[in-house]
């Protein structure tokens, strides 16, 4: 995917998640979500928008799209939502700062799609575990921190 691809996409994101958060505001902040609305969104052109109203008020209420309800991505980021929680754990009871940085982190036991779920999401595993290396095993001993699906050995 080349920059011009990501910049496109970013703003797509941007766009959607702006629309869709100022619909949702409507009910709290009538007048405010409007005036947004009219300056942003109601003279874009009606594919862009989804809808093409030219009030807030009289937009379409958001509604999830189908292609994104996926259950494996969800897993996977339950996973790492708790692989983040058990780092976080293991540094709180050992007194480390949550900044500090650890050699390695090794995942173990993680079944085949989730853990190529893991690699693809492993520079953010990196970041947000400040770890310097993480390895990833298939067969788990039973002896490090227990993250949903996963066992997370540390290296500190």
């Amino acid at each position: 995917m080349c920059i011009r691809d990501r910049y496109e996409a970013a703003r797509y994101t941007l766009h959607r998640t702006l629309l869709t958060t100022l619909k949702l505001l409507v009910p709290l902040l009538p007048y405010v979500t409007e005036a947004i609305y009219r300056g942003l969104f109601a003279a874009t052109d009606v594919r862009t928008v989804g809808d093409g109203a030219v009030s807030i008020h009289r937009a379409a209420w958001p509604a999830a799209d189908a292609r994104f309800d996926d259950a494996a991505a969800l897993a996977a980021g339950d996973t790492l939502r708790d692989i983040a929680t058990a780092v976080r754990r293991y540094k709180s009871d050992n007194g480390l700062s949550l900044g500090a940085e650890l050699a390695a982190l090794q995942l173990s036991g993680a079944p085949p799609e989730l853990a190529a779920a893991l690699r693809e999401a492993k520079a953010d595993l990196l970041s947000i575990t400040r770890a310097r290396a993480i390895t990833f095993d298939d067969v788990s001993n039973g002896h490090g921190l227990p993250a949903g699906r996963v066992v997370v050995y540390v290296e500190a």
